[in-house]
């Protein structure tokens, strides 16, 4: 029964009679279309009007322009009853100037046809006051019939937007637009005083009491009365028709007397505001205008603005006594009545501000989400400050506030703010009459607040009818409504009008996991004096507590039956195959049936999107109905660690076919730099009532990403590659890890060409032409040299930062793909003593594929190399590893001591666990295969084994290799074999035996765990990484061909010539289709059926007695059938549980315990004549039976036959026999599958005994195929991805819960738990782990997983769903989680003064002593080393400028170093395409951006460094118990810091310097100080200059002066000699005398 309430309840969608509305529409458009064709239509010239339109004339234009002669004029037939006056109004701003063909017949025709109405309406003149009524032709009335209404158009935008339910003036299904009484709605929502409310008085905003029955009546409680108006808009003279009907029930003061003049003045309030007026009418109850004003303006600019009513006072004074306003987004060709409540005049200008909101009420989670959108027509500043808004939101429940939240402070852009943020309010269950206030404010840039309006959201509503809508929505739940667009899997049991507030949708979602009701108030204008903004007047219920009482449980009740159902929020998967409604592109037009492959560039992301249905409505007749609901698709930009909601713009254009967005770079990614990346998954969803449309894709950062910055070699053409073809023996992929739409293709050549050919894609081979193919022959050449021959590729690698290459002439390893340096790739060889080219042919290269995206510093990837030979004692190895940058490479087995005696073994593989830091081996010999684990340390592998060996027995003859799944722990050992390790190599799960088959090799997904086997002789089987049962789902008969999973796990087959892809485009999740029709799994041989129970049998297969042995193996199920499901020919399905290996009874070597689906069909009278008689049953040897027949009823032929031959007897409780022979009509020979249950001398009567045919003879009359999927998975968290990834910081917990639903239809859902979990690394993380079931025999697990250690590291989990269908996209959930810090987390070091952002841009900032603390840095510049200003040795680059030269080059080191990052590969400083954000950034990454760095006087010292830790959740200042480290960007050693420890932290930095071998630092009281560069040196006092220059000039005077002696042969030595000598001889002759 409560499926049966269910189904009812998602029979109705939407409001009944809409599909008819929609088919009469339809007809109505095809009719018009139809006439149109007979009509001769005249496009009036506006197009090419000045550009000075005119909107008022001088005299009444259109009837003026009329030919005097009475000629015929083409016109258009209008869609108006009533006539329209073109008013004179002088001095007003004009948009058209002249007005020619078609649009003055269709005025003509309107005034004709007023006057032939006249006498069936009421009674009124054709009134203008500038043109009086008998001045028109009287011709006209015979020239121009009257002419009917005109049916609307199906498929415009504009008609579109405003159809109503059957019956209901006023409503409207449009999501975003309000098309009914908007002014009442206005009035309702924005006017504090008017709001309905209890008794109970309310505090307002000034904390006052204040009774709200004290408040003046304003708004619709003092009724002014109605304005009726009619609004059409011409398209094809793009003309506005606005009619003023009539005033009713107006109200005036009695100061104006009893029958004052009245006039209606309309204001269309452009930039340039259009007005127009009434003629003037006496005043009474009801005042008759029938007035209509015509003008030219562009339906575009009309629906941004809106339409003003000011009913005004002309005598005794004149006076606006009231105001009405509506707005013109829904303006369409349609011709619509609209009722709007004249309110009191507004004292000071009044607002016209709108909110963009949406609500989801999820009754399974108690939340209620608030999507605040965006706002438009926001006031602006009169001031030249900005204005910045934001929106307040809080919850009240019974009268008390509950819960506040804001939005972002965002400043506006053309009257317009998009926040497109989300609000959860949770809800509890004593919490009643809930309401939402939503307030709107704007902030100047001086940080005044200023309130703008303000909206409330209740289930309250004054309006009759949506009380009445309400209550039939809660009472009726069954009533069942009609969808728009033919058959939906959705239903809805309600509809809402427009104007109500409030309307609960209770939704049975067949495509969705969530029980919601959903609330809709999207377009809500938001208009409020200020005066009004400190007044709270809560709204009352609309239901009363009897009401509550009554209606209630009926709401629980169907809330409790959708919980029996299980849509429960969150994400669920494995519910069936999305079908693919969207086509979208972010280059060129999107292509239908293509796969969505987005590209982001360096500029914003724009994509083209478009509906796709099998139909016959056309996208833009889909466009057109969804944006008349104010529906576009929102896209989700997701990857392990992100997700962003982004929403497509409306279409308002009716020719445009397609929605567009355009997302700026920076709002989904601020990084630019080259690095690995992972390629984001998108989901573009449309929700269309209660359907769900929903189309996945990829988005590919194109910039970022390594390998697509490079050319790998010579680029070829088509022609060449086309030459290769006939060579080719074998195909090599390999795919980046983080982007697995970026993959390479390698051809592996036969002798006779030589040549390494390497194709590249970034689309995931979706399309041949779109594959890039290089030749990289010549590279090889150049290092091994031309002489060599025979080259070809034979393996590569392609890791998240090289690419390896192994070819028949040596190992090569590219540059880091990180740092391009040049346009060519650039390769150098790895040497391995003593292996020739008859080694590396046989060479393989093994990786175990890890995403790298925002690198730890743990985290480095490894690759192996093994060659197929046992090593000799002049080898250091016949396999061998290296970690990037690959320069050296290890030998991976131990050195051989002498004298030690071992048996040789080759290795098959060699792995590196980077969870485990452990190598992993596969070997084997001729005696049997193990499995080797050592630790890894340091780069060194430990002699010592981690765990013990393992061995493989016997029958795993023939391994051929080993893998890790990609992004997890589950290791696979293939060969004739597949074995499954989950705990690194310790232990290993038998999975699969291929008898004489042997996998050649495997192909995994890691998106949706998928993994093919393929074997030698072409047959493919799949099976879901970690999950313990196995298909086979087809072969493949190409001689030549690959395997290749994309992004999105679609499954390809590669040729030379070709490229297929897997899976419909239609369906996702069915990755098969390459491989034909899903194979039987069957195999040829007689089942004999035994009932066990009433719903379980055993299958027991039959193997001959003369059946060789060497084919036995063919007769017996085995581990493939485990899981699947036996099928009869006849009727009847069975689920096989358990696989049973036996050797008795005789004849039967295997059998299958089964569950019973469908029962399975006996064989009738007409089939087997023996059934007729009764049966005995005698032992006829040691295990066969003799079966007899006893005729029981004359008259009746009754026989064994030889077509009984191969069926089954059948007698409940005892046991079963299989027919082998047939002795004559009444006996045959039978062996029995329960010798023990043998029912001896024993007769059983005609109907106690059965026959089954699971025979052979005719075709195998049974088959078994693989289980549809028979479990649902469901993530509760917010997280949109299947591969999350979550930091888990020291001290923190991060907690997980996973549902797994159970979807088996007769199977009996056995209490154990359904998931299974499995830990990469238990060492890392301590996890917890509950699991339970729930009401609905769902199964519920909840881990959490905290980090209690110092180590850093990282682990997978895995949830695998054990018993799940290989049929499943989801099987297994294997997050990642990180014993680290987010990289979203990171420290700031505060500055002592905060510079602010205006003063960085201009690059002044002046102290008090007028030093500029801002230094431009020279282009190119770098820090100078420790070996001196002239000497730079860092790579880092600052304000980097490729095209201009490097300063301080000149020695050898310093041309060297330096490396551009931003800026690397490009010519000019603006290729370099540095964001504003990357140029203020302190990150090295981003050093060639940095223009601007703080300067500090000379000399720094003590210098205060305070830092905080910025996250998700905040920020908090680094103190104790926190440490630091520090180190110097640039390598310079002029530094130091000053620091205390305190006692308490002492033991910790010690302990932390002996792991870190760097000093760790208090950061509580750090003081730095710091040689710096002083970059404009004062001049210092001369002296020392003086000194050195008077000895220069000394020096060289002497040195002068001597040479000028030497020239003229002066030696004042000699003359000094001889004065000397003369002084002597005086002296000696005085005293001889």
């Amino acid at each position: 029964m409560a499926t049966e309430f269910i189904k009812s309840c998602c029979r109705g969608c939407f409001y009944g009679g809409t599909e008819k509305h929609d088919l009469s529409v339809e007809r109505d458009f095809k009719a018009a279309v139809s006439n149109s064709q007979n009509t001769a239509i005249c496009k009036p010239p506006l197009t090419s009007v000045s550009v000075k339109p005119q909107v008022g004339c001088t005299e009444d234009y259109l009837l003026s322009k009329l030919p005097s002669d009475g000629k015929e004029v083409p016109f258009v037939v209008p869609r108006f009853k009533l006539s329209y006056i073109q008013p004179r109004m002088q001095g007003t701003p004009s948009h058209l100037e002249e007005l020619e063909g078609s649009a003055r017949a269709s005025f003509g025709a309107r005034k004709v046809e007023l006057s032939s109405s006249s006498q069936h309406g009421p009674s009124y003149d054709v009134y203008n006051p500038f043109y009086m009524y008998q001045h028109v032709s009287p011709d006209l009335s015979r020239r121009f019939p009257p002419c009917s209404e005109t049916a609307k158009r199906y498929g415009s935008v504009c008609d579109l937007r405003t159809n109503r339910l059957p019956n209901s003036p006023g409503l409207s299904k449009s999501m975003f637009d309000l098309t009914s009484s908007s002014q009442q709605f206005i009035q309702r929502h924005d006017s504090l005083s008017s709001m309905p409310s209890s008794s109970s008085s309310r505090k307002n905003s000034q904390g006052s009491n204040r009774s709200l029955d004290t408040i003046t009546l304003s708004g619709d409680e003092r009724d002014l009365g109605r304005l009726n108006v009619k609004m059409f808009y011409n398209s094809s003279v793009e003309q506005i028709w606005i009619t003023v009907l009539q005033c009713r029930d107006l109200s005036w003061p009695s100061s104006y007397g009893d029958n004052p003049t009245i006039s209606v003045k309309g204001i269309l309030t452009l930039p340039k505001p259009v007005h127009f007026k009434s003629s003037v009418k006496e005043g009474s109850n009801t005042i008759e205008f029938m007035e209509t004003f015509v003008f030219a303006i562009k339906l575009h600019s009309l629906q941004t603005v809106r339409l003003v009513f000011k009913i005004q006072m002309q005598t005794p004074r004149k006076k606006t006594i009231g105001e009405c306003s509506l707005s013109l987004r829904t303006l369409s060709t349609q011709e619509m009545d609209y009722s709007l409540d004249i309110s009191p005049p507004s004292k000071i200008s009044v607002c016209h501000a709108e909110l963009e909101l949406g609500t989801c009420f999820q009754a399974v989670n108690s939340r209620i989400q608030l999507q605040i959108l965006e706002a438009q027509y926001l006031p602006s500043s009169s001031t030249p400050l900005t204005l910045s808004f934001f929106v307040k939101v809080a919850m009240f429940s019974l009268g008390e506030l509950i819960y506040k939240k804001k939005t972002r402070l965002l400043k506006a852009s053309n009257g317009r703010v998009k926040w497109g943020e989300t609000m959860i309010f949770p809800l509890i269950q004593n919490e009643k009459e809930i309401i939402f206030l939503i307030k709107l404010y704007s902030r100047s840039s001086v940080g005044r607040r200023h309130f703008v309006g303000q909206i409330w959201i209740s289930e309250d509503s004054n309006d009759i009818e949506a009380a009445n809508q309400w209550k039939e929505t809660v009472t009726n739940p069954e009533k069942e409504k009609n969808t728009e667009l033919g058959d939906s899997p959705w239903k809805q049991a309600c509809a809402c009008p427009e104007d109500v507030t409030s309307c609960l949708k209770v939704a049975c979602c067949k495509h969705n996991s969530e029980k919601r009701a959903l609330h809709s108030w999207h377009i809500a204008r938001m208009c409020r004096d200020a005066q009004d903004s400190h007044g709270l007047s809560l709204p009352r219920a609309m239901l009363s507590q009897s009401q509550i009482k009554m209606e209630l449980p009926l709401l629980y009740v169907m809330i409790l039956l959708l919980n029996i159902f299980d849509f429960s929020s969150g994400i669920t998967y494995n519910k069936g195959d999305t079908e693919k409604r969207f086509a979208c592109a972010s280059q060129g037009f999107p292509q239908k049936n293509e796969i969505i492959k987005l590209y982001l560039s360096s500029d914003d992301l724009k994509i083209q999107c478009f509906f796709q249905s099998e139909i016959e409505l056309t996208s833009k007749e889909f466009l057109s109905v969804f944006t008349s609901g104010g529906l576009a698709p929102s896209l989700g930009i997701i990857n392990s660690t992100y997700t962003g909601i982004f929403h497509f713009n409306l279409t308002l254009f009716s020719d445009r076919v397609y929605w567009l967005i355009d997302i700026p770079r920076e709002n989904i990614t601020k990084n630019t730099d080259i690095a690995a990346v992972e390629e984001w998954l998108v989901r573009i969803t449309l929700q269309h009532g209660l359907n769900i449309y929903t189309t996945e894709g990829t988005l590919l950062d194109s910039i970022r990403e390594p390998i697509l910055q490079w050319k790998l070699g010579t680029v070829m053409t088509k022609n060449d590659i086309g030459k290769l073809y006939p060579h080719v023996v074998d195909l090599k992929t390999t795919k980046c890890p983080c982007a697995n739409d970026v993959v390479l293709l390698g051809f592996i050549m036969n002798t006779t060409l030589d040549g390494v050919y390497i194709g590249l894609s970034f689309s995931g081979f979706w399309n041949y032409d779109d594959t890039t193919w290089y030749n990289l022959t010549d590279m090889v050449y150049s290092q091994v040299g031309e002489e060599h021959t025979e080259l070809s590729m034979v393996d590569m690698v392609l890791t998240n930062h090289f690419l390896v290459i192994l070819t028949s002439l040596g190992l090569f390893i590219s540059g880091d793909l990180r740092y391009p340096s040049s346009s060519v790739l650039m390769f150098s060889r790895a040497d391995f003593c003593g292996f020739e080219r008859v080694d590396y042919i046989k060479g393989k290269l093994w990786y175990n594929e890890r995403c790298f995206a925002n690198r730890e510093h743990f985290e480095v990837d490894y690759v192996t190399i093994t060659f197929e030979r046992n090593r000799t004692l002049s080898e250091a190895s016949s396999c061998f590893y290296s970690k990037e940058p690959f320069l050296e490479w290890l030998p991976c087995l131990p050195p051989i001591s002498k004298g030690m005696k071992t048996i040789l073994s080759t290795v098959v593989t060699f792995l590196v666990d980077q969870e485990q830091s452990s190598g992993v081996y596969l070997f084997h010999n001729q005696k049997k295969t193990t499995v080797s684990v050592r630790i890894l340390k340091n780069n060194k592998l430990r002699l010592i084994q981690k765990f013990p060996l393992f061995l493989f027995p016997s029958s795993f003859s023939s391994p051929v290799g080993m893998i890790f799944h990609p992004r997890s722990h589950f290791l696979y050992a293939y060969g004739n074999q597949v074995w499954l390790s989950i705990d690194g190599g310790n232990t290993f799960e038998f999975i699969a035996d291929f008898d004489d088959d042997i996998i050649k090799n495997t192909y995994h997904s890691f998106y949706t765990s998928d993994i093919t086997f393929v074997s030698r002789s072409g047959k493919v089987y799949l099976t879901k990484a970690g999950l313990g049962r196995y298909s086979k789902i087809g072969s493949i008969s190409d001689k030549i061909f690959t395997l290749y999973y994309d992004h999105m796990g679609f499954i390809h087959k590669l040729t030379p010539d070709h490229f297929e892809a897997g899976g419909s485009l239609a369906a996702f999740g069915n990755s098969k289709g390459i491989f034909g029709q899903a194979p039987d799994m069957g195999f040829e041989t007689v089942l004999a059926p035994q009932y066990i129970t009433l719903n379980e049998m055993i299958f027991y297969a039959y193997v001959p007695e003369n059946e060789p042995k060497e084919s036995i193996y063919t007769k017996k199920f085995n581990d493939i059938h485990l899981g699947k499901l036996i099928h009869s020919r006849k009727t009847g399905t069975a689920y096989i549980r358990k696989i049973l290996q036996h050797n008795t009874p005789e004849g039967f070597l295997s059998s299958v315990i089964a569950e019973i689906i469908d029962p399975f069909g006996i064989e009738e009278v007409h089939e087997s004549s023996c059934l007729s008689s009764s049966l005995s049953i005698n032992q006829a040897g040691n295990f066969s039976y003799k079966l007899s027949l006893q005729l029981q009823t004359s008259g009746v032929t009754s026989s064994f036959q030889d077509s009984d031959i191969e069926k089954t007897v059948v007698i409940p409780g005892y046991s079963s026999f299989l027919i082998t022979r047939i002795l004559d009509n009444e006996n045959a020979l039978a062996i029995a599958t329960m010798p023990e249950t043998v029912p001896h001398n024993m007769t059983f009567l005609k109907g106690s005994w059965f026959l089954y045919n699971f025979g052979q003879r005719d075709g195998r009359t049974w088959n078994i195929h693989s289980k549809p999927c028979n479990y649902w998975f469901q993530q509760h968290d917010d997280s949109l991805s299947l591969n999350v990834l979550k930091y888990i910081d020291l001290g923190k917990s991060h907690a997980l819960k996973i549902k797994v639903i159970p979807n088996t239809k007769g199977v009996q859902t056995l209490e154990i738990p359904l998931l299974k979990v499995v830990v990469g690394n238990p060492n890392l993380l301590e996890v917890k782990v509950e699991g339970y079931f729930d009401g609905t025999d769902s199964y519920l697990m909840e881990i959490s997983a905290a980090s209690k250690t110092l180590r850093q590291g990282s682990t997978s989990l895995a949830f695998i769903v054990w018993g799940a269908s290989t049929e499943c996209l989801v099987t297994t959930f294997v997050p990642t989680l990180k014993s680290s810090c987010s990289y979203l987390k990171s420290m700031h070091h505060i500055p002592s003064e905060i510079i602010p952002l205006e003063d960085w841009i201009s690059g002044v900032h002046m102290d008090s002593q007028g030093f500029n603390m801002i230094k431009v840095l020279p282009i190119n510049y770098r820090p100078p080393s420790n070996m001196g200003i002239a000497i730079p040795l860092t790579d880092n680059f600052y304000h980097a400028d490729p095209s201009k030269p490097i300063p301080r080059n000149l020695f050898h080191k310093s041309k060297k170093s330096g490396k551009f990052k931003q800026c690397a590969n490009v010519s000019t400083r603006e290729e370099c395409n540095c964001t504003n954000d990357q140029k203020f950034s302190h990150a090295v990454a981003f050093s060639d951006c940095r223009e601007k760095v703080p300067r500090f006087k000379f000399p720094v010292t003590q210098y205060p460094i305070s830092l905080k830790i910025y996250s998700e959740d905040g920020h908090i200042p680094v103190e104790t118990p926190y440490l630091v480290t520090v180190t110097e960007v640039n390598n310079r050693e002029n530094w130091n810091l000053k620091h205390t420890v305190p006692e308490n932290v002492k033991k910790m930095k010690d302990y932390l310097e002996s792991i870190l071998h760097a000093p760790v630092y208090n950061p509580l009281g750090l003081n730095l100080s710091i040689k710096i560069y002083v970059d404009e040196a004062p001049l210092p006092f001369p002296g020392h200059t003086l000194i050195a220059l008077a000895a220069a000039v000394l020096l060289g005077g002497l040195i002068f002066i001597a040479f000028m002696f030497q020239i003229h042969n002066i030696h004042p030595w000699d003359t000094c000699k001889k004065l000397m000598r003369t002084n002597n001889v005086n002296s000696t002759n005085i005293t001889a005398n």
